[in-house]
């Protein structure tokens, strides 16, 4: 069986480009000891006009350069690499670091820019949803049953009251992990209830308030919190068990 590697580089050459050369959905590379997905530009819509109120209006958006995903939340080991401490709750090197406030989310992408030459940040919550999304129009990226949530994710009715090591449940149609639950995701925007319908291309948030954005839901949450298109906030001071962080690193 062809690995997803494998598969973007017979596209990279198929196409007359490098092999260096930004893939498909779903391409795996490794960088500073981290894995990443490519994640291509495109259009989606982003929320919805029959959710819950934060999720309103339904727009289309244009992601309009694609970027690296981290393929997984986190570590603790990742984090501890860079930031010298451990804070989390529950320990373990490949359980996905949390209790964690939005701006230690924020030093720990900084500090790893630092420390590697590239630039690293958390995603734009357009961005989340969208990777999430993965092309799909259903409630998770894998459809609609969350009677099928249990394959795919940790929540309330099967992570025991804890996290779980990174990417033991099916992955997205994009390749990536824990996208709904084991722990919920801290995003780049600051959070507001509801969308500009006017802010549809790269949209970045409004201007710093009180509270960022936490998206996909974690170990302690309901069926209904994972939703690909479910919203949360959180002030940014504060830090939970249940919340952790994916990060973006640039296109070279």
């Amino acid at each position: 069986m062809l690995t997803t590697c494998a598969i973007g580089m017979i596209w990279a050459l198929s196409q007359g480009v490098a092999p260096e050369a930004p893939r498909p959905g779903g391409f795996e590379r490794e960088f500073d000891g981290m894995m990443f997905v490519w994640i291509p530009d495109g259009r989606f819509t982003m929320g919805t006009d029959t959710g819950y109120f934060d999720e309103r209006p339904a727009r289309k958006v244009h992601i309009t350069k694609g970027f690296w995903l981290g393929k997984y939340e986190v570590s603790q080991e990742e984090w501890e690499a860079v930031m010298g401490a451990n804070p989390s709750t529950f320990e373990g090197d490949n359980l996905p670091v949390e209790t964690i406030t939005h701006t230690e989310a924020i030093e720990f992408c900084e500090k790893l820019s630092e420390k590697t030459g590239a630039v690293y940040r958390l995603p734009t919550e357009a961005e989340w949803e969208y990777a999430c999304n993965a092309g799909t129009h259903t409630k998770y990226n894998f459809g609609d049953d969350k009677a099928e949530l249990g394959d795919h994710a940790w929540y309330d009715k099967n992570s025991d009251g804890t996290t779980h090591p990174r990417g033991t449940k099916e992955r997205s149609p994009w390749y990536l992990h824990d996208m709904h639950g084991n722990v919920a995701e801290w995003c780049s925007d600051w959070y507001v209830a509801g969308y500009d319908p006017e802010d549809t291309t790269d949209p970045q948030g409004p201007e710093q308030v009180r509270d960022a954005v936490i998206r996909g839901g974690g170990w302690s949450d309901s069926a209904g919190y994972l939703r690909t298109g479910a919203r949360f906030r959180l002030n940014f001071i504060f830090a939970r068990s249940h919340i952790g962080l994916r990060v973006v690193r640039e296109d070279e």
